[in-house]
């Protein structure tokens, strides 16, 4: 969720102000990212402070109080994890859409089978690699990446690097 609509290097700061306002470190003085029940019990005004919106810090709350209090089940033992439930549960959740989905399950559960259109560089990136004299959107992107299920996240990943390198 920290990482929705801004930039990488944006992310990745506000990922460390996370971890440094919970201030978990292991015994050799290395911080770790929060579990849950860390980021619960912080308020609006602590990641207001560390450079988190309004919008992201009630959501990023309100993910971690549902996970703490069992309404919000990420963790399964399943072999194969309840993709459908997990988008359904986390898309009822004021703040997170698809590609918040889609990251998520990539990052949390290694599903290589997310669509990810919706992502700043994957339709920029179709541009360059399909037609560089036509705009491509989102649908246009959805409707192509659906010829890669269930590797769409690895097309998407490499459509970031056409861009981030300069294709």
């Amino acid at each position: 969720m920290t990482g929705q609509q801004i930039s990488m290097a944006a992310a990745i700061s506000l990922h460390r102000k996370l971890i440094q306002l919970v201030g978990l470190q292991y015994s050799s003085s290395l911080y770790c990212y929060p579990y849950a029940r860390h980021v619960a019990d912080l308020s609006i005004g602590d990641l207001r402070q560390a450079g988190f919106s309004q919008s992201k810090a009630q959501t990023l709350l309100t993910v971690s109080q549902m996970f703490v209090s069992g309404e919000l089940i990420l963790n399964n033992t399943q072999k194969e994890p309840p993709i459908k439930q997990i988008c359904q549960q986390l898309l009822k959740i004021h703040g997170i859409g698809s590609w918040t989905v889609n990251y998520a399950l990539l990052r949390g559960y290694g599903w290589l089978s997310g669509s990810l259109h919706d992502d700043a560089a994957v339709a920029p990136g179709l541009h360059v690699l399909l037609n560089p004299a036509e705009v491509t959107d989102e649908n246009q992107a959805q409707q192509w990446l659906e010829n890669f299920v269930p590797w769409r996240t690895l097309v998407a990943a490499h459509l970031w690097e056409l861009v981030f390198s300069g294709g």
